[in-house]
């Protein structure tokens, strides 16, 4: 029980300690005229760096219809930082991530569909190289992404599960 409340304590500190780590210069989305509230960007980004990471513990555990749910959430996630973040540090997005989705993202999907891991490890790393290439013309060079060495979650088994068909036409929530 104690072991638990101090890892709460800490979790909470650490996510305080956050929300200060963004630039004071980065305009916030909802100060921009999107709505009453918008995600930070700092926080969109932690959300993708989730997906990276879960979508290769799915790949390494053989679970690619987790992977192919992760590689939407990314794709939904980089909308979203266009759609919020037009420009970052003097850079448009629109350019940088249609080309992301049009190569390395198609990449990822290929090799999701086909089931081929040395296609997946290779089209990830490439993704990961630009997520990198964009921190550093971007100012956030000190944001550096790799192929992730544990799972971030421990409370998710990233075998297949059972299998449950959803209806025609109908999609999982990303």
């Amino acid at each position: 029980m104690k072991r638990t409340a101090a890892l709460g304590a800490i979790l909470f500190v650490a996510v305080i300690g956050v929300a200060p780590a963004q630039s004071p210069h980065q305009q916030h989305a909802s100060q921009a005229g999107n709505g009453p509230y918008a995600p930070r960007l700092g926080d969109l980004m932690i959300l993708q760096q989730i997906r990276h990471a879960k979508m290769w513990f799915a790949v390494a555990a053989n679970n690619w219809p987790l992977a192919g749910h992760e590689l939407a959430g990314l794709k939904d996630g980089f909308e979203d930082v266009d759609r919020l973040y037009p420009t970052i540090q003097g850079i448009s997005t629109k350019p940088v991530l249609a080309a992301l989705g049009a190569g390395e993202l198609t990449e990822l999907g290929r090799a999701i569909e086909d089931r081929d891991r040395i296609k997946f490890v290779t089209a990830f790393d490439r993704l990961t190289a630009a997520c990198n290439g964009c921190h550093q013309s971007t100012g956030h060079g000190f944001v550096v992404i790799q192929q992730p060495i544990s799972p971030p979650f421990n409370n998710q088994s990233y075998a297949p599960g059972p299998v449950h068909n959803l209806p025609a036409g109908a999609q999982h929530p990303h």
